[in-house]
């Protein structure tokens, strides 16, 4: 999902800066091979929300991730990972040119997320608690975070 939107996350004065992607999950589930996103063997400080099944496997075959690095070129480079939109959380979709407002809408929708009711008006922190709260139903994008680099 490309989604480069607004640059307003830009790294900026050399700060780490946060983005989400969506990343498949990789891995056998044992111990020298653990479930995780894709995203976690490319070296840059991760978070994801990988909700499971009862057997302990993960429900869904993508995590939604929080990446905090200066360079986030290794995760951006891996077409399998789609980068969501680079804005703020409070921003509202509409900032977004359509087009690509309207691939993200659709990049979700066939991952199987309800998106009835997202719209221009809708801020990315309301586009992200409806993909969080997908897999797991007290997700809160307030208690979803990272340190940087």
């Amino acid at each position: 999902m490309v989604a480069d939107g607004v640059g307003v996350g830009s790294d900026e004065g050399g700060k780490a800066m946060r983005r989400y992607y969506i990343s498949p999950i990789i891995g056998t589930g044992t111990e020298e091979d653990p479930f995780r996103p894709k995203l976690a063997d490319k070296g840059k400080p991760w978070v994801a929300i990988i909700p499971s099944k009862p057997d302990g496997t993960p429900l869904l075959p993508w995590a939604l991730c929080l990446v905090n690095a200066l360079d986030h070129t290794p995760v951006t480079g891996d077409a399998t990972i789609d980068a969501l939109p680079d804005i703020t959380l409070d921003s509202q979709l509409s900032v977004l040119a359509t087009n690509v407002r309207n691939l993200v809408i659709n990049k979700l929708t066939q991952r199987g997320i309800d998106m009835t009711g997202i719209n221009a008006t809708s801020t990315f922190r309301q586009v992200l608690e409806r993909i969080g709260r997908f897999g797991e139903a007290a997700f809160s994008t307030d208690r979803f975070d990272v340190s940087g680099e």
